[in-house]
């Protein structure tokens, strides 16, 4: 693979496996890992306005319970 000392890699799961995979000269880590959860928003259908209502949920929780 050709990593040697002072390299970047990213290390994720992929169904039953965990991929090492060498981050390439710039190549933005954040970029790479971001790309696949927005291929999995799509596919779920997830909309802003479903995140927005999830965190006021949540929000609101937090609120009535005091934390």
């Amino acid at each position: 693979m050709g990593i040697v000392e002072g390299d970047r890699v990213l290390v994720y799961a992929a169904g039953n496996l965990i991929v090492l995979r060498k981050v390439r000269e710039g190549e933005s880590v954040l970029s790479t890992v971001s790309e696949s959860i927005r291929k999995k928003i799509v596919e779920k259908g997830v909309r802003v306005e479903d995140v927005e209502e999830a965190i006021a949920s949540v929000r609101k929780a937090k609120a009535e319970s005091g934390s």
